[in-house]
């Protein structure tokens, strides 16, 4: 069987989520001083070399960006699946202990009738 993760510290999260703004600029400086050095000793295209340079750093950063929020979006897809399973615990634990179906809450969205629909039945 799988050994779960142990859970990390709030800080932790938000650390790694405030660096992507180091390595985006670290992936942009890296880019354009790489596009410098290709410029002055391998190609001589005096300054396009250096923008290829820019692009692949922003490209890079890019990348980054997507890899933090795809992380951070199933971070918040598991929190909401636990979420909507202990509901649906607690569901199944009220039906149990009175033996009838829980009670919708105070305000909740009833199903569509005829009159909400248009339909007044006297056509």
């Amino acid at each position: 069987m799988a050994r779960k993760r142990p859970e990390r510290a709030q800080w932790f999260e938000l650390a790694e989520a405030a660096s992507v703004g180091i390595e985006m600029a670290v992936a942009v400086a890296i880019g354009h001083f790489g596009g410098i050095w290709l410029e002055k000793n391998v190609t001589h295209w005096a300054p396009y070399t250096r923008w290829i340079g820019v692009g692949v750093g922003l490209g890079a950063a890019i990348m980054a960006i997507v890899r933090t929020a795809q992380t951070f979006q199933r971070k918040l897809a598991m929190e909401e699946a636990a979420k909507a399973a202990e509901v649906e615990a607690a569901k199944a634990e009220a039906e149990d202990l009175t033996g009838a179906p829980a009670k919708p809450r105070q305000g909740a969205a009833r199903p569509p009738t005829a009159a909400d629909k248009g339909d007044r039945g006297d056509a």
